[in-house]
């Protein structure tokens, strides 16, 4: 789902029905942060390999 609907309400009905969440496209790394605290599972993102986005966002670390 885009960035702009990914609201804690949206992502929790996603979720409830045991899908897993992607959002896209989020060039912030708070908003990214934000995200994985509540529940995104895939986040697309215009930045590079990049060693702060690997430290806040792994998604291998959970399943």
């Amino acid at each position: 789902m885009p960035d702009a609907r990914a609201t804690k309400k949206h992502i929790k009905i996603i979720k409830n029905k045991k899908l897993k969440v992607a959002v896209h496209t989020v060039n912030d790394y708070d908003r990214i942060q934000e995200l994985k605290k509540n529940g995104v599972r895939y986040i697309y993102t215009d930045f590079q390999s990049s060693k702060k986005l690997k430290k806040i966002y792994n998604p291998e670390d959970e399943e």
